[in-house]
């Protein structure tokens, strides 16, 4: 029997949850083994692509090893009260869970029926700046497409892509693009130009995992007191990613089969035409036009108007039309006039999701992605960019 704190085990069962998100809509059900190590708990969650290890420190007694399904253990263990102390107790082939005056049971599965942990070895990890990856995963989770169509299958990962600077986190629907350009001297030559496919839902998880400092490994790297991330490149296009040196707590995902789009042909295309705007008057503008939008797809207009770009939205319910200055701009091959047409609430998205005091909009031609960028002010070595094609009135 051990004894634990329901607030320390419910925290480390939301990021399984996140970890089996879809699972309910897989034929193969995810299970959960429970075990006790060291005086810690150790959840270790599997499917067939993915595997977590997630450890609940200090707990009293010990436990053997049980696994049971996944889903019903952590919706359970989810609605129970915080800061309460759980008793957990092998029984009769079941795992008991008591809470106060309530017990619950959960029928224990064969040892075989939990998925083989892939095994990694020789492998020299890549640091990943921590801080810096969490912010880059929070920027692209706004654009990855909710919709379960087929068609955006290709689309429901994040790209890790290293390169002689550091490496960049991208994320797309196919309509608009989150790029977050992080500056990290590389501790390996072996990891020049590799790209990685992280899943939607390992992606979801790593912005909540704590991790050490990871100085020690990778003294020169622009790391803080957050620390960093261990990427793996292992064999069979299996990935691990994991928190510590000792690799305590980490995730195990096998490489996407989807292809990503070429985002460098959109990242390095030249922009002839510049604009600076307050951010917050450019977000207070668009929100005072989206007051008359009547669905997520309805048109803004943006029109270049002498020393100001002028906002408009129009639909059945009514029309708005606000106007904003430019501090400062710069046009090659255009004139007063000029209009680029976007959906509303993909700029509404990326203002909501940025910081900083300016927002820069660079453009060539509205048959060609228009580049959003703002300041990262706690971040000196992160780069961010929003690109977002325009729609066809």
């Amino acid at each position: 029997m051990i004894k634990v704190n329901s607030s320390d085990l419910i925290k480390k069962i939301s990021l399984v949850k996140k970890l089996i998100k879809s699972a309910s809509k897989k034929s193969v059900p995810s299970y959960i083994k429970i075990k006790t190590d060291a005086g810690n708990m150790v959840l270790e969650v599997s499917d067939t692509s993915i595997y977590g290890r997630f450890v609940v420190d200090s707990v009293e007694g010990s436990l053997d090893q049980c696994i049971v399904q996944a889903q019903s253990f952590c919706n359970t263990i989810g609605k129970l009260p915080k800061n309460s102390i759980l008793l957990l107790e092998n029984l009769d082939n079941r795992l008991a869970v008591t809470s106060g005056t309530i017990k619950f049971y959960f029928d224990e599965v064969p040892d075989d029926d939990f998925p083989i942990q892939p095994c990694f070895s020789d492998v020299v990890p890549l640091v990943l700046d921590a801080k810096c990856l969490k912010r880059a995963i929070c920027l692209g989770n706004f654009v990855l497409p909710k919709s379960s169509d087929p068609y955006y299958v290709q689309f429901c990962n994040v790209l890790i892509s290293t390169n002689n600077y550091g490496f960049d986190v991208v994320a797309t629907d196919g309509v608009r693009m989150s790029l977050s350009e992080i500056k990290q001297e590389q501790n390996s030559d072996l990891y020049d130009n590799v790209t990685v496919l992280v899943p939607r839902n390992v992606a979801s998880v790593l912005m909540d995992m704590e991790v050490d400092n990871g100085r020690d490994l990778f003294p020169s790297a622009t790391t803080d007191k957050e620390g960093s991330f261990l990427l793996s490149i292992g064999k069979n296009l299996t990935n691990m990613i994991s928190t510590s040196s000792d690799s305590k707590e980490f995730l195990v995902f096998r490489q996407a089969e989807s292809g990503f789009p070429n985002y460098e042909s959109i990242s390095n295309a030249e922009y002839k035409n510049f604009i600076k705007l307050d951010r917050t008057e450019l977000l207070k503008a668009v929100k005072e036009c989206s007051a008359v939008a009547c669905g997520d797809r309805d048109t803004l207009v943006m029109k270049i108007n002498g020393t100001a770009i002028d906002l408009s939205l129009s639909s059945d319910i009514g029309s708005a039309s606000v106007s904003v200055s430019m501090k400062e701009y710069f046009f090659d091959d255009i004139e007063d006039g000029f209009v680029i047409p976007f959906c509303y609430k993909y700029v509404l998205d990326y203002l909501q999701n940025s910081c900083g005091d300016w927002i820069d909009i660079n453009f060539s031609d509205i048959k060609f992605a228009v580049g959003f960028h703002h300041s990262e002010k706690e971040l000196e070595n992160f780069n961010y960019r929003y690109f977002l094609m325009p729609v066809t009135l």
